[in-house]
């Protein structure tokens, strides 16, 4: 079924596979005949004729236009949130289900969307009392039964949270949820980000709800819970995080969803006794697309071909590895697959706006402008926030990604390619199982587009290549020649692991196997547990030791683990960081409420502080260097930016401030804490050596790209911005509040800016969508009636912001002055290096106050200024307190110019910001 938005007489594309496999696309022009805005349209049959599926109260005339071959766009209609009128509505009797329930089944109504027998099962278990797992297939429509549990939530003036596997699909669920319900009822918090976190529902990671299930357990705010993917409960490293808040928040009704769940019978025993609820599990395998299957003896490339050229487009061609998809995506810029100039000015004005200022952004331009994406971790997040909305508006051919976007992100697409069947798991290199097969697989076949979706996979690249080598070899015109060209032959790759189209059958045929329990605990999730019972005056042991047994990790698991709290509370002990007082655990009232310990090697860093302190007494920034030195060393290694450092530097290890100490106090950590592996603690210098050089982001992977053969570094930006605000989330969180000198806070601030500076994306995207936000909606209750109504419903969201948006804490006072300090000879150096955008970017814009890298280029040449070409200037910064901010004034001093005047004067305020990711300034002059 095809959803057509239709607000005024406008022109509309209906797409259609006829009986002999032709697409065609026909464009229709829909005359609204009543208020509703939708009508649901189902293309059918060899003439492409549209047949209308009439609701009460609703009607289209449709007139036939012209046909085209031209593929339309899978397109979202751009409106004010239309569950907002019906939350307003239920929202009048929060404690009516049955109302509440017929008044989401009329949104879902007003969207023009007809229901699965199993998604209106779904629905009414949602508004019952039970608990409930769906496992139905991708594409069956799981998300609208989660955004019931939501609108259930919302109306009851209740708090939600829902739950994702990665960062990539917390961003798509947040904004999706974002047009369906308003900006301001939706947050986001993925451990690097959090937006408008006093929303009454919260997109995260599963980690993040893991964390308030053991801090909070049963006193946090929270009703309802929905896990999408709750196939990862079987993750090695991160299934904890799935199993913890089921037996932490007695409260939560749980939406637990996967299209791959296995039978799971003594999970949900266990979930029934503890909260004492039902467990209504509804399953299926209908699939809303049927597939097709084929195993083809052919590269990669040549199956892209010939989806391409069969029409079954768009292609996710799935690769195990980040470098793989750039180089099959590479290879796909060619003359076979290149669109038309009308077609690429099309695809040029989908990003004119964006900005592709690092250096893989040209890289990663050419390939969008011919029609592929490229979709991995190891791109910024604004990169691949465009892939999938180029996805979503169906503009790409072809997009090359590992398995990762294939953990429902909504990107539509046709045909999934499997480019191997094999991968490394983090330890080994296996074969796929079948629940990583059919999870991915599942993403092909768009509803409402295709009449079904094709999955492919191809033999080991290497064996096809050979086969053709072979019978070169065979006509090879003499001896010499068929030398040369046996010499050409390749054998697999390391860590290789064959396969054949008997396994494809195998996996395709064979059913995911149930879940195991991955449960876990570390020195910090006890911490934790210990800070959040001490708040709310229970037993931390004794509730650390009730988690454990309720766990699903086996009668052996359960006594090791038993074991290793003991060896915890005494390694925490130890580290001043908990005392006992009588029979009772008590955490240092001095640590910050957001201290954490994210790592066991976590604990390393608390541990060397004071005799860091006590090394570098009467020297603070050697002190604050050697900080960033020992968190830097506790962080996971980003592998090929050390390798290109080291090469840069020809050295293999870093130069360290603390050299001296760093490792005999490690030695020292280790004989104490048995259970750290030795190899946790790699030092490095990438942190450092911006801070040192105050280098931004790509200025950092600019000098390094030159010396990295394999350009993996300049492929990965994402690897090196996920290293940068680890390094900034430990030493905001890991390091206790009494070793934070203004030095140590400077670094922090300097490692925020640099995080901003590059990509704050989701941020500017969700204001965005709050400034477009408009509401003026029609209701048969009367206007007094609803206005009460949207009283009552933004009431809980307000009751839970901070009053006001001054600092709380001289520690947060400190570091806001820090940050302003920071970003103030930011903002200068910019200035006096002549990047006037860059400068730009460091400022808050309004209408009244309007800045851009044009304006400040022109203000400051005005009197014969010119940028300085080398570091010959100096700043000074002076900063007042004001009621409600900072006030910082600038100068940039020309130190080779003999006047006293300085080059460069200008004026900042700073008024205290409601969230880490905004601009801090607003200029007041520059003279």
């Amino acid at each position: 079924m095809l959803l057509l938005a239709a607000p005024t007489d406008v022109s509309v594309p209906i797409f259609a596979e006829t009986s002999c496999g032709t697409r065609r696309a026909e464009t229709v022009r829909a005359l609204p005949r009543c208020r509703q805005r939708y009508a649901t349209v189902l293309a059918l049959g060899t003439s492409c004729a549209g047949r209308i599926s009439k609701r009460k109260g609703c009607g289209l005339c449709i007139r036939k236009i012209s046909v085209t071959d031209e593929p339309p766009a899978v397109e979202h209609p751009a409106s004010e949130p239309v569950a907002k009128q019906y939350l307003l509505r239920a929202r009048q009797c929060p404690h009516d289900r049955a109302r509440m329930q017929q008044d989401f089944l009329d949104f879902i109504a007003d969207k023009g969307l007809q229901l699965y027998a199993k998604q209106e099962e779904a629905i009414y278990a949602v508004f019952g009392n039970s608990h409930l797992v769906l496992s139905t297939p991708t594409g069956s429509g799981k998300s609208l039964v989660a955004s019931a549990m939501l609108f259930r939530s919302i109306a009851e003036g209740k708090r939600a949270y829902y739950t994702c596997p990665v960062k990539a699909l917390v961003s798509e669920k947040f904004f999706s949820l974002c047009h369906d319900f308003g900006p301001e009822l939706i947050g986001m918090a993925t451990g690097e980000v959090s937006i408008n976190s006093a929303a009454p529902v919260i997109c995260c990671t599963a980690e993040v709800l893991a964390n308030v299930a053991l801090r909070d357990g049963r006193a946090a705010e929270l009703s309802y819970a929905v896990m999408d993917e709750f196939h990862f409960f079987d993750d090695k490293g991160r299934g904890y995080a799935w199993e913890v808040p089921l037996f932490r928040l007695p409260q939560v009704t749980f939406l637990l969803m996967s299209a791959t769940m296995g039978d799971n019978h003594a999970l949900y025993a266990n979930l029934t006794a503890y909260t004492g609820r039902n467990v209504q599990t509804i399953t299926s395998t209908d699939r809303p697309v049927p597939l097709d299957w084929s195993y083809l003896f052919e590269t990669a490339k040549d199956a892209i071909d010939d989806l391409v050229a069969s029409g079954r487009t768009p292609v996710y061609a799935v690769c195990f590895t980040q470098q793989d998809a750039a180089t099959l995506a590479q290879s796909l810029v060619c003359k076979e697959l290149a669109p038309s100039e009308q077609r690429k000015e099309k695809l040029a004005e989908q990003f004119k706006h964006m900005e592709f200022d690092t250096p893989y952004g040209d890289r990663l331009r050419q390939l969008l402008i011919n029609g592929i994406g490229l979709h991995h971790a190891g791109l910024l997040p604004k990169y691949r926030r465009l892939v999938e909305q180029m996805a979503q508006a169906g503009l790409l051919t072809c997009i090359c990604g590992t398995d990762t976007l294939g953990v429902g992100v909504n990107v539509p697409i046709r045909s999934v390619l499997f480019t191997q069947l094999c991968k490394y798991d983090g330890e080994a290199t296996v074969l796929v199982t079948p629940r990583q097969f059919h999870q991915i697989a599942g993403r092909a076949g768009r509803r409402g587009y295709d009449t079904k979706g094709s999955v492919v996979a191809v033999h080991p690249a290497h064996e096809v290549y050979n086969k053709k080598l072979q019978e070169q070899i065979k006509v090879a015109e003499n001896k010499k020649e068929r030398e040369r060209l046996k010499r050409r032959r390749r054998s697999a790759k390391n860590n290789f692991v064959d396969w054949d189209e008997d396994t494809f059958t195998k996996l395709r045929t064979s059913s995911p196997a149930p879940l195991r329990s991955r449960f876990q605990l570390s020195q910090g999730h006890v911490l934790s547990l210990l800070q959040g019972a001490q708040e709310h005056g229970r037993d931390g042991l004794a509730e650390v030791h009730e988690l454990i047994s309720l766990s699903l990790c086996g009668k052996k698991n359960k006594e090791h683990l038993a074991q290793q709290v003991d060896q915890y509370v005494q390694a925490l002990s130890g580290a001043g960081l908990i005392v006992r007082q009588g029979d009772a655990l008590r955490a240092d009232s001095a640590l910050q409420r957001d201290f954490l310990l994210m790592e066991d090697v976590s604990l390393f860093l608390v541990d060397v502080l004071p005799l860091l302190q006590w090394g570098f007494a009467g020297d603070n920034w050697k002190l604050a260097k050697a900080v960033l030195s020992v968190v830097e060393a506790i962080c996971e290694e980003p592998i090929a930016v050390v390798r290109a450092q080291a090469r840069a530097k020809q050295r293999k290890q870093p130069r360290l401030p603390c050299e001296d100490v760093l490792w005999p106090a490690f030695e020292n950590f280790l004989k104490r804490h048995p259970w750290v592996s030795r190899d946790a603690l790699k030092p490095k210098a990438i942190a450092l050596e911006m801070f040192e050089a105050q280098m931004s982001f790509s200025d950092f992977i600019k000098k390094l790209s030159p010396l990295d053969k394999s350009k993996r570094v300049l492929q990965q930006e994402g690897l090196l911005l996920r290293f940068l605000s680890q390094v900034h989330k430990t030493m905001k969180h890991n390091v206790p509040d009494d070793f934070k000198t203004d030095e140590v806070l400077e670094i922090e601030a300097f490692l925020l800016a640099a995080i901003n500076g590059t990509d704050s994306s989701l941020l500017r995207e969700w204001e965005a969508l709050k400034e477009l936000e408009s509401v003026n909606f029609e209701d048969e209750a009367g206007v007094e009636a609803l206005a009460s109504a949207e009283q009552s419903l933004t009431a809980a969201s307000a009751s839970r912001a901070f009053a006001g948006n001054a600092p709380e804490t001289e520690s947060e006072f400190r570091f806001l002055q820090a940050r302003a300090r920071v970003e103030a000879q930011r903002f200068a150096r910019h200035l006096a290096r002549g990047r006037w955008k860059e400068a730009s970017k460091s400022l808050r814009q309004d209408v009244d106050n309007v800045w851009d890298a044009d304006s400040l280029r022109e203000h400051i040449i005005a009197e014969g200024r010119r940028p300085f070409a080398k570091d010959s200037y100096s700043i000074q910064i002076e900063m007042d307190t004001l009621e409600h901010g900072l006030q910082v004034f600038g100068e940039i001093l020309d130190e080779e110019s003999r006047a006293a005047l300085p080059w460069l004067e200008f004026e900042v305020s700073a008024p205290w910001p409601s969230n880490s990711f905004e601009a801090l300034f607003q200029l007041q002059s520059l003279d």
